[in-house]
């Protein structure tokens, strides 16, 4: 009978630890908060340790959040990234997003610019710009869009490899229709 009971209760527990896992993940810091797909983890829990850019993508913006659908070192996979910094003095958004470009095409000039928006993120109305940009050896999808609260700019940038970003499509829409600026 013990026997029994002992196994009726390690299906049990199996069982409930097999369960239904939660679909998404969540980031929160004083500024922002965000859902993302739960098989998503950050650049920390991959590599050890965060290594957020003082200086993300030449943009002069510190970036504040870094995650990934890649597994382990050594894969790809696609990134999401959110940077910020103080809206320039004598400029708005725009201007300042205009001129981020102008320089990084500059100085990336093989980067092709696909498309440019305007889209609703948490209400406010940000500046989408979709481009194809090689880093390294492989070349890679971005959708980068600006936008400005309370005199900050949020860059959120996701990127995956050439090619698939519509196999992330979902994965995007996850954390954008989940951002919030506080």
């Amino acid at each position: 009978m013990r026997k029994l009971v002992a196994f009726l209760l390690l299906v049990l527990f199996t069982l409930t630890a097999c369960g239904p896992q939660p679909t998404v993940k969540h980031f929160e810091n004083d500024g922002i908060a965000f859902d993302y797909p739960a098989s998503w983890r950050s650049m920390s829990e991959v590599f050890g340790a965060e290594y957020l850019d003082d200086n993300f993508r030449g943009f002069g913006m510190q970036e504040i959040v870094a995650i990934t659908s890649m597994k382990k070192k050594g894969q790809f996979g696609a990134y999401f990234n959110v940077a910020t910094r103080p809206l320039p003095a004598g400029q708005n958004l725009e201007d300042t997003y205009r001129q981020a470009y102008q320089d990084y095409f500059n100085i990336n000039r093989s980067s092709r610019e696909i498309s440019e928006d305007t889209i609703a993120v948490d209400g406010i109305t940000a500046l989408r710009k979709i481009y194809q940009s090689p880093v390294g050896e492989p070349w890679w999808d971005y959708v980068d869009i600006w936008l400005e609260k309370d005199g900050v700019i949020y860059l959120l940038s996701f990127h995956c490899l050439l090619n698939t970003l519509e196999h992330h499509e979902q994965d995007l829409q996850t954390i954008l229709n989940a951002f919030h600026v506080k």
